[in-house]
């Protein structure tokens, strides 16, 4: 008898260990179909690529095409100026940074910043799907926002790693330093760029994400200030996830 429930047990242990990897999201195998070679090396194929920039008022976007004369060229980026329409020698400034474009199976991902004249330099990701070479989808990043670094972490799944420091001084020095700079995960979910704690998973349904972000400014300066409260200095938090709904007493109690 001892035997049979020894037995039933280890047979009840695997059915629920079954079922646990069953609900777990999985993932598609990358397979020959799901890579779209490019023809041309990565740099030549972003002077192709048709970036859609969304407007800052949000009421349209330009078709923007790295071509023509007016193409500056340096090891970090190219650069597109389009002079206005005034003769004022004044002109709007796009940058590819191709220092820190990079690929996956179906996606180019590429930040570009925007320069209108005196509103400052905006920085977003673009997504472009390599059969159209068109921006499917693109992300604010920031007011001149400090981009430290940009791979690949996962082809597969259409997943980027980006390190990233958002704050500028007035001069455009950075203010946190390198060692604190942000890490965070994106991912192409249905078409749409979503922050990821996990590069292999989606998030999940009953509970929200907060991205990796500088939370608060800790400390004072002031002369008043007590002797703990200085040196004032940026608080990183790491993404996280954080459940909809509060946790009930039943919850607690199956899991005792």
């Amino acid at each position: 008898m001892k035997t049979f429930y020894i037995i039933t047990c280890l047979l009840i242990l695997a059915l629920s260990q079954h079922v646990a990897y069953a609900q777990q999201p999985q993932v598609k195998e990358a397979s020959a179909e799901d890579f779209v070679k490019l023809e041309m090396p990565l740099e030549e194929v972003l002077t192709k690529i048709t970036f859609i920039v969304t407007w800052l008022s949000g009421e349209g976007s330009t078709e923007v095409i790295f071509q023509g004369e007016d193409i500056i060229r340096t090891p970090d980026k190219i650069e597109l100026r389009i002079p206005y329409e005034d003769d004022s020698g004044r002109y709007s400034s796009y940058k590819i940074l191709t220092k820190y474009a990079v690929e996956t199976n179906r996606y180019i991902f590429v930040p570009l910043d925007y320069w209108g004249g005196g509103s400052g330099i905006f920085r977003n990701l673009h997504a472009v799907d390599k059969k159209t070479l068109r921006t499917v989808e693109e992300i604010a990043l920031g007011d001149r926002s400090g981009i430290w670094g940009l791979t690949a972490a996962d082809p597969a799944t259409d997943t980027i790693a980006m390190t990233y420091i958002r704050e500028e001084d007035w001069r455009g020095n950075l203010e946190d330093s390198i060692d604190k700079a942000i890490t965070g995960h994106l991912r192409m979910i249905d078409g749409k760029l979503r922050d990821v704690a996990d590069p292999r998973s989606p998030i999940p349904p009953d509970m929200v994400f907060f991205r990796a972000s500088r939370f608060f400014t800790m400390g004072s300066w002031e002369k008043d200030a007590e002797t703990d409260e200085k040196p004032q200095h940026n608080v990183h938090l790491d993404a996280f996830y954080m459940d909809k709904y509060e946790t009930t007493n039943a919850q607690v109690r199956s899991n005792e």
